[in-house]
């Protein structure tokens, strides 16, 4: 089964880049934590996570990314997101449709509507 997503991570100066392409969902943790653990424990400045080649990211990986953030900060590192700005807007568009399409439905079937929806768009 092919991969809807690619996470990699290389040295970048003293610190280290994770590019991050693909839908970034909840089939991704593993590899994006992973990722992120590796950078996180062996950085000497900095983190750069490029988001610039994403086209989904769902509430588990906007979670890693918080999860990195204070790490960074617990460690007194510098790290940097970086993403187009067409990129979130449609992100964010696509959410929105698909929650008003939903609306109404609860729980499990909330969840497993948005899945779809959002897979679809």
């Amino acid at each position: 089964m092919e991969q809807g997503f690619a996470v990699e991570l290389e040295p970048d100066g003293d610190g280290w880049r994770i590019g991050l392409s693909g839908d970034i969902d909840v089939a991704a943790d593993g590899p994006v934590r992973a990722a992120l653990g590796h950078a996180l424990a062996r950085t000497g400045s900095h983190v750069v996570i490029d988001l610039g080649a994403t086209t989904f990211l769902d509430s588990t990986a906007i979670n890693n990314l918080v999860l990195a953030h204070k790490a960074a900060q617990a460690a007194c590192l510098k790290q940097t997101a970086a993403a187009p700005a067409t990129a979130k807007a449609t992100s964010q568009q696509r959410m929105a449709a698909c929650a008003a399409q939903n609306k109404g439905k609860k729980g499990a079937d909330y969840k497993a509507a948005q899945s779809a929806c959002l897979k679809k768009s």
